[in-house]
């Protein structure tokens, strides 16, 4: 619950905008808060689509004119990921530990990033968690030798 305030806090700041608090986005024609253009995410890790097994990494790639005010991760786009629930320094990354969803479960991995003007950028990586641990093939024994015409 705590990282989820911290996250709703973070988001009130980032759009909270005045020429001393935020000076980079008063660059925009208009002045301050003019700056509607949101950030450019792309996912670096996990590739698309693939099985993941145990924890793995997460990290997204942000770029906006204005800069960057954090990455937030979250499960499903409602449980945060990692700590703090807010990053604000590159490289925006964290772990997930898939272990904690039921295999064959396909999950949404969330990465929002918001720029210094509260503009918010959502992508989504879709991966389905395989923490199966598997089971050994006992090797094959021969008991007597075999014709084959």
């Amino acid at each position: 619950m705590r990282q989820r305030l911290i996250f709703c806090a973070a988001l009130a700041l980032a759009s909270t905008c005045t020429p001393a608090t935020q000076p980079d986005s008063c660059s925009y024609p208009g002045g301050c808060g003019k700056d509607t253009i949101p950030p450019v995410t792309t996912w670096v890790t996990p590739l698309v689509d693939t099985l993941v097994t145990g924890t793995i990494a997460l990290r997204v790639n942000v770029a906006d004119l204005g800069g960057v005010f954090g990455v937030a991760f979250l499960v499903n786009g409602i449980t945060p990921i990692g700590t703090p629930a807010l990053l604000t320094t590159e490289p925006y990354e964290t772990t997930w530990n898939s272990g904690e969803y039921p295999n064959g479960d396909t999950v949404a991995l969330v990465a929002i990033a918001l720029d210094k003007s509260g503009n918010a950028d959502t992508v989504i990586r879709r991966e389905v968690p395989n923490n199966c641990t598997p089971v050994p093939v006992p090797p094959a024994t021969c008991t007597s030798p075999v014709h084959i015409p």
